[in-house]
Order: C-alpha cells, then structure tokens, then sequence
C-alpha cells in the first residue's frame, strides 16, 4: 500500500497476470496505476456489503491458501524469479498460519511457511 512503490507493483503483478495462459489483466500504466488508487487507497468507495465486517476463514479455506502458497513456492523457488517472490510466499504463509490459530484459546504448535515451528496462543504472543 506504499504509494511511492505501489503502483510499480501493481503493474509488475499486472504484467505477470498477463502472462499467464488464459488471463487478459489490464496492463496499461495508467489504468494498473488508477486501479490501485481506486482499490486502496480511495475511502470513498466504500463497500456495499451487508452483514458482520468480520467473517474468520473455515479451516478448509485456510488449508487451501496454505497448499496454494506452498505449491507456488516449490514451483518458483529454482526460477530466477524466485529470489524476488519466495519471502513474499513465505510472509503469506506465516500470515494464514498466524490466522488459523489467532483464536485459539489453548496452545498449539505451528508448522510456519518456512518450516520453523513455534508455540502460540491467541493474545500471548
């Protein structure tokens, strides 16, 4: 959401999309560029959703991200590419193994993205 270096971003995963089999992603510097001020940073955009603002990820949808994450990661990680987008990987998946267990009450041990196991409970760490 840096907006010095957002919108380069934005652009760089543009242009990766676009490369993709089958995806027609919007590549255009000032239509990526005024997508991502729309998306992120426009608070008048509001959304038109009813119901609770917080809605937790079943477990399913949780195990899904984490095979999603691990999947790319082994593909990419002998890629030249790989350098760039493995500690993007390995955050999303320390951030979906911190969500799984941010709400439970007893102590459990975390497989995290990188292989590295730690011991967390909801509020104490």
């Amino acid at each position: 959401t840096d907006d010095v270096e957002g919108p380069g971003h934005a652009q760089a995963l543009a242009e990766f999309l676009d490369a993709g089999e089958n995806v027609h992603a919007l590549t255009d510097e000032h239509d990526v560029k005024c997508s991502w001020y729309k998306i992120l940073k426009d608070k008048s955009s509001g959304t038109h959703r009813a119901g609770p603002k917080y809605r937790p990820y079943t477990p399913s949808q949780l195990d899904t991200m984490s095979k999603s994450l691990m999947w790319l990661r082994d593909r990419y990680e002998d890629q030249p590419i790989g350098a760039e987008i493995l500690p993007v990987l390995n955050t999303y998946l320390d951030m979906v193994e911190e969500k799984r267990y941010e709400e439970r009450p007893e102590p459990a041990t975390l497989s995290i993205g990188r292989k590295r196991k730690v011991q967390y409970r909801a509020g104490t760490n």
